[in-house]
């Protein structure tokens, strides 16, 4: 039913959206409250802020999209998949860019976080390629190994996601996750994506 209804794939990924906002909008509150307990503490307020705003920033690039899915505006199932892989290559800039500053910000190190914030460049790069080499309607032999790596990668993202959590929040985030994942998992096997990646004749 999910994977031949675009409105209900839609709506996972907005399950998955809301939830990453929520989440955002606790851990700014959480931070804006633990710095009114610190003495000094109000170094901390812009930081928490930026940090705060990537997720929430994110969170509602996700929303922006799924949206989309649940009114048909996406197409196919394989752009569903090449789109889904575009929007998490974008927020994950977004969050892990915030992160950076507000670290620069916080405990310095530039060199360092600079580093980190290449390689989650480089991360989002390939996720971003991955995505526009699958919605490409030439028949690519990387399309094919594009499906095992994903295949591969949404395994272990549902794998670490049944690991146990910290707290509420965090089960809250690895149940959303773990939903993308194995629908995905649902998507990469569906005859349609199989034909289109090559997998499958």
């Amino acid at each position: 039913m999910f994977l031949e209804n675009s409105k209900m794939t839609g709506i996972i990924f907005e399950i998955v959206g809301a939830l990453m906002l929520a989440n955002a909008i606790y851990l700014i509150a959480l931070g804006m409250h633990t710095i009114q307990l610190m003495e000094g503490g109000t170094q901390y307020i812009l930081p928490v802020a930026i940090s705060g705003a990537g997720n929430v920033i994110a969170a509602i690039v996700y929303i922006l999209y799924a949206d989309k899915v649940v009114r048909g505006k996406v197409g196919s199932k394989i752009h569903i998949l090449s789109r889904y892989l575009i929007v998490v290559g974008t927020t994950t800039f977004l969050i892990m860019f915030c992160e950076v500053v507000a670290d620069i910000m916080l405990v310095g190190h530039i060199p360092m976080m600079t580093i980190m914030l290449l390689i989650y460049v480089a991360i989002c790069i390939i996720l971003t390629t991955c995505g526009l080499i699958i919605a490409s309607p030439k028949k690519r032999t990387s399309k094919k190994i594009l499906w095992y790596i994903l295949i591969l990668a949404f395994l272990a993202m549902a794998v670490y996601n049944l690991l146990p959590a910290a707290n509420e929040w965090e089960l809250v985030n690895c149940i959303a996750h773990l939903m993308i994942a194995v629908f995905m998992i649902l998507l990469l096997y569906d005859d349609e994506v199989m034909t289109d990646m090559g997998v499958k004749k």
